[in-house]
């Protein structure tokens, strides 16, 4: 499971995938920013009372299961005190030849710093840049 960012809105439905009998999680990757609000509070606490591991993930980081592969693009880390909207995890995923790429609720200032980077991802027998 993957949780984008702290905010209310990505993660108060995550509980309820936690508590599903019939879902099981073991993982859950998060930005390694943790927020302030009850909902926050309480994903932490299923997350824990489902005996699921939280793990931070962040820029640049790559976790390979089979044949995906996720490259963790955003947030970077040793922010001091960052909007969540700004720390929002992106990840470019690819799996069986076919990419997807997942941006949480980051704004243009922050995609312009992704691509800055001239992040490496390698494609088949080719490198491209995001």
């Amino acid at each position: 499971m993957v949780a984008s960012h702290a905010d209310s809105d990505h993660i108060g439905g995550l509980i309820e995938v936690l508590n599903a009998p019939d879902i099981p999680v073991d993982t859950v990757l998060y930005n390694g920013y943790p927020g302030n609000t009850l909902t926050w509070n309480g994903f932490v606490t299923t997350v824990a009372n489902e005996g699921a591991s939280l793990i931070t993930a962040q820029f640049p980081l790559t976790y390979t299961w089979g044949s995906t592969t996720a490259h963790i693009l955003n947030p970077a880390p040793g922010l001091t005190d960052p909007d969540q909207n700004d720390v929002s995890s992106v990840i470019l995923l690819d799996s069986d030849d076919v990419e997807y790429l997942f941006t949480g609720d980051i704004g243009s200032a922050v995609e312009a710093d992704i691509v800055a980077r001239c992040t490496p991802v390698a494609t088949d027998d080719t490198i491209s840049y995001l």
